[in-house]
C-alpha cells in the first residue's frame, strides 16, 4: 500500500465515527414519574460535536383523570422552568428566564393535559455569568448531564422534579485525525526494515 500512513488515519477515523453515527440520530430521553405525574427530559440525540447545537425538550404531564396542582411559580410562562447543563458537580450552562417576580400562580395540569418546554444550548460555558455571553468559551470533548425542571417557588415548600439525561461531546473527525497523526507517524518510523534477500 502506498500510503500506510493516510490509510491508518482514516481507519482510525471511522472507527471513532461509525459506533457514534447512530448514537448521533437517536433520541435521548429519561423519564421520571412521581404522584401521577410524568416529568420528561429529551435532548434530540445523544452525541455532539462542536459547533452543533443541542435541542432540549422537557414536559410534565398529568397521569390521571383529576387536576393536579404541582406547586407554585412565577406568574410568567418563561419563568416555569429551567435548564442546566452540568459536568460532574460543576455547572456549565443554565437556562432560566430572568424576569422581575410581581406575582405567583399555582402551576396546574387539568387531566391528562401536559406542558412543555424548549431550549437550546450551543455547546458554550457560560463561566458562571449566564447574563453575560462575552465571556462563554467552547467546552471541552466529555460526558455531560442535561437537566430540566420545574422552575417551582422553594419558599412555597414545593418539591422539585430534575430530570437528567447524559449526552457526550467529541471531537470533529478533523481534530481526531490531528491528534492521532503523530502517533501513526512514530509507529511508521518504528516500524522494521526489511533486510534485502542478498544480504541475509
Amino acid at each position: 500500500m502506498k500510503h500506510p500512513i493516510i490509510t491508518s488515519a482514516l481507519v482510525l477515523i471511522l472507527l471513532v465515527a461509525l459506533p457514534t453515527r447512530a448514537a448521533a440520530t437517536l433520541l435521548n430521553s429519561n423519564s421520571i414519574i412521581e404522584d401521577n405525574i410524568e416529568y420528561y427530559m429529551q435532548t434530540d440525540k445523544f452525541v455532539y460535536h462542536h459547533g452543533e447545537i443541542v435541542d432540549m425538550f422537557y414536559s410534565a404531564t398529568n397521569l390521571g383523570p383529576d387536576d393536579v396542582t404541582i406547586g407554585w411559580v412565577a406568574a410568567d410562562p418563561l419563568a416555569h422552568y429551567t435548564f442546566k447543563v452540568m459536568q460532574g458537580n460543576a455547572q456549565i450552562w443554565r437556562y432560566n428566564y430572568i424576569t422581575p417576580v410581581l406575582a405567583f400562580e399555582p402551576f396546574t395540569l387539568g387531566p391528562y393535559q401536559s406542558r412543555a418546554f424548549q431550549t437550546a444550548w450551543n455547546l458554550m460555558h457560560n463561566n458562571g455569568t449566564p447574563w453575560n455571553p462575552d465571556d462563554d468559551f467552547p467546552v471541552s470533548p466529555g460526558t455531560y448531564s442535561a437537566i430540566g425542571e420545574l422552575n417551582l417557588v422553594p419558599f412555597l415548600k414545593c418539591d422539585r422534579v430534575p430530570v437528567s439525561v447524559c449526552l457526550q461531546v467529541i471531537p470533529e473527525p478533523a481534530t481526531i485525525f490531528l491528534l492521532a497523526l503523530p502517533a501513526l507517524v512514530l509507529l511508521r518510523t518504528r516500524r522494521p526494515q526489511r533486510i534485502p534477500a542478498e544480504h541475509q
